[in-house]
């Protein structure tokens, strides 16, 4: 049964296939397409987005926030696209940091180590585009400073292990946080 594996009367992917396999596939043929693959990406979730009903709603908003906690070097793909997307949908960008925020929490809690980065490798992007509050994004790292301080060794080491990646987000710009940031180091 020679190529028997390869049906040639494939059925055709559904939207919320379609959309998840443009969300997992962005920019997977090199960075010479990126463009393309975000232009593509951004305006068949802005499609998808206008027409969907509540479910299908939730559904993109959830398997983009997957595919943020999984595929970290994506991260400035993903900003990318969803602020061409906040361009025709100005409130997207928001949805999408309130489901990243609600699996940050619980990601901490479980004790995950590649969410929480992940998600504040993507939270810094937006936050670079200015779609996320620098002082927020300052925020939830002291936060996390604070619970390595006062935690116990391993967790310590657990909390600056999500948050010392990401502080180059931070850093540079705003050069007033940095004493606060150094405390961290002296734990």
């Amino acid at each position: 049964m020679k190529g028997s594996w390869n049906n040639s009367s494939k059925q055709p992917l559904s939207e919320n296939d379609r959309i998840k396999q443009l969300l997992v596939r962005v920019g997977d043929d090199g960075p010479n397409f990126y463009k393309r693959d975000i232009k593509k990406l951004s305006s068949n979730i802005e499609t998808f987005y206008q027409k969907a009903d509540f479910e299908a709603k939730e559904f993109l908003l959830n398997t983009l926030v997957e595919c943020i906690g999984a595929l970290t070097l994506k991260a400035s793909v993903y900003a990318t696209t969803v602020s061409l997307v906040s361009v025709q949908h100005p409130a997207f960008p928001e949805l999408v940091i309130d489901k990243l925020v609600e699996k940050l929490r619980v990601s901490l809690d479980k004790g995950d180590i590649h969410v929480p980065r992940s998600t504040l490798v993507f939270l810094g992007e937006l936050m670079n585009m200015g779609l996320f509050n620098a002082f927020l994004y300052i925020n939830i790292l002291l936060d996390l400073f604070n619970e390595a301080e006062t935690s116990l060794e391993t967790s310590a080491d657990y909390y600056l292990y999500v948050g010392i990646p990401v502080l180059p987000y931070v850093v540079r710009p705003f050069p007033i946080e940095k004493s606060k940031l150094i405390h961290v180091f002296r734990l």
